[in-house]
């Protein structure tokens, strides 16, 4: 049974991998945020393990979970957009008629911090949130929702946003989401529109790998960037599905 974690449980998050980028971000917000919220909600069954953050949902569930069971939680969760594993994204496409995007967890080892490239950790929120909106399109209650979201993950301890500024400005932006068992999980990997076509890109990465001090570095990223983050050194190590407003039949 899929049960709501609430604020007196205990939940135990061991039976699931935590190298999955869905299960590493779920534990990172479940640090957080706690079961205390309404706007960020945590469940978890015999064989899956789920988050509903705002309109979104994230599931992991393996090759035992409950077809009908998941269906029938999505179903209740009312319109929304969802993100799974592959063995969740199986059980809804061969059972319920799910379609989603396909997304790839890129992968590459850390060299040991003997990269060239420089660059700083910051709470320059406001700076970092122009080049976000700028590179990302993000405006209203989405800027506004990715904001307190950054801002509250940072206080805590679970992420960090790492720069690298060009004259006191920030020409580069890269947050760590969270880290774990030697690995840190990256997002919001953009360069400031002014400093475009310079190799921040790849710089921005360098920096990063020297400032968290991970063994290996793994992020999110859709099919037309696989190239970019392969030139970078990074490699296919796994693959999500994302679909918005989904229903279940």
């Amino acid at each position: 049974m899929i049960e709501r974690i609430l604020q007196d449980t205990q939940p135990d998050f061991s039976a699931f991998p935590p190298d999955n980028p869905i299960v590493g971000r779920i534990c990172a917000y479940y640090k957080a945020y706690g079961a205390g919220y309404d706007f960020c909600k945590f469940y978890i069954g015999e064989h899956c393990i789920i988050m509903r953050y705002e309109g979104e949902l994230l599931i992991y569930a393996d090759k035992d979970a409950d077809c009908d069971e998941l269906s029938f939680f999505v179903q209740a969760q009312g319109n929304c957009a969802i993100t799974v594993n592959e063995e969740s994204h199986r059980i809804f496409e061969e059972s319920r008629g799910y379609a989603a995007q396909k997304l790839y967890r890129m992968s590459r080892r850390c060299d040991g911090g003997k990269s060239d490239c420089s660059g700083e950790f910051t709470v320059e929120y406001s700076a970092v949130g122009e080049v976000i909106k700028d590179s990302f399109g993000l405006c209203g209650g989405a800027y506004d929702g990715w904001y307190a979201d950054i801002c509250h993950r940072v206080r805590h301890g679970i992420s960090r946003i790492s720069v690298i500024k060009k004259s006191s400005r920030i020409a580069a932006v890269c947050v760590i989401m969270y880290q774990s068992g030697g690995e840190g999980f990256l997002s919001d990997i953009c360069v400031n529109s002014e400093y475009r076509g310079q190799g921040l890109g790849r710089e921005i990465l360098g920096a990063v790998e020297n400032l968290c001090g991970a063994d290996r570095l793994s992020l999110v990223c859709k099919e037309e960037n696989i190239g970019f983050y392969r030139r970078c050194g990074f490699e296919i190590a796994g693959t999500l599905y994302k679909s918005e407003n989904i229903q279940i039949k």
